[in-house]
């Protein structure tokens, strides 16, 4: 293992799990496997320019790629620890988009139906980088924006702290607002 690097590579045989991550050690995979992720996988904000062999990539790619893989090993824990009612699927066509949906059994709202958008910024997993929770259907609720539909987020966690706060607080929040 001496000889060999980690690669970071997206599986896109199977278009449920098409963002997580899949690690590979072995040499011989090694020339086949991009460093990055294609241009058509890189998010809105970043540069889509490829590299040419023999460059490296900066520490702000670096540090970027670090973050994106963070967030994906957090929607597989999520997709195991996800709060009953509340249903969460990635977009296909930008990492830190998620479109959900809450299903709300008893209480005010029973049988309500309430679609959202999740989207977590740049910078997420930053300390103080709170992901933004948009209703896509109309929801008429004391912690929802009227006219925007977006969840007030930092009014439950003033302070994100990244060790502590995950996205399967977020969706518990989203989903304690109707009861």
């Amino acid at each position: 293992l001496s000889h060999s690097r980690t690669h970071l590579w997206y599986n896109t045989r199977n278009p449920t799990d098409h963002q997580v991550p899949r690690i590979q050690n072995t040499p011989s995979t090694m020339s086949r496997m991009p460093i990055t992720p294609s241009p058509s996988r890189t998010s809105p904000g970043t540069s889509g320019s490829r590299r040419r062999p023999g460059q490296t990539p900066s520490s702000m790619d670096r540090e970027q790629a670090m973050r994106d893989y963070k967030l994906t090993i957090e929607y597989k824990h999520l997709k195991q620890h996800c709060p009953v009612g509340v249903y969460l699927l990635p977009s296909f066509d930008d990492i830190r988009l998620f479109h959900g949906v809450v299903f709300v059994r008893r209480g005010m709202f029973t049988n309500g139906v309430f679609k959202f958008e999740l989207r977590c910024p740049l910078k997420y997993n930053d300390a103080g980088t709170h992901p933004t929770v948009k209703f896509t259907s109309y929801v008429y609720n004391p912690h929802v924006h009227p006219t925007t539909g977006e969840v007030d987020i930092k009014r439950e966690y003033p302070r994100w702290d990244s060790n502590r706060h995950f996205l399967t607080t977020v969706l518990t929040y989203v989903k304690r607002i109707f009861y």
